[in-house]
């Protein structure tokens, strides 16, 4: 990571309060327009600012982990309910069928 990659890090952290152009204007970029939103998307500064943030916030990564795992248990209990709704249709549809004999 370059000098002014670092500076824009720690601008976007510190003085920019998490706004990308701001923190390119910060750090001296020449185009904050343009090079603030692209150095979020390069592959070392994007990590770089995400790693930063959340070890100066570690509760965040803990709350995103709690609510990850509140999804996936959302999730399964939905899937379980709809199989347990197919197989209440499935047993009404058969019980439904006149029968003659």
């Amino acid at each position: 990571m370059t000098e002014m990659q670092r500076r824009f890090c720690d601008a976007y952290l510190d003085g920019a309060r998490y706004n990308a152009t701001q923190a390119a204007r910060l750090a001296g970029f020449a185009w904050p327009n343009k090079q603030g939103p692209r150095l979020m998307q390069h592959p070392e500064v994007g990590p770089a600012v995400e790693a930063e943030f959340l070890r100066r916030h570690p509760g965040v990564a803990r709350m995103e982990a709690e609510w990850a795992e509140a999804k996936r248990r959302e999730a399964v209990r939905s899937a379980r309910n709809a199989r347990r709704r197919e197989r209440r249709r499935a047993d009404k549809a058969s019980r439904s069928v006149c029968q003659f004999d």
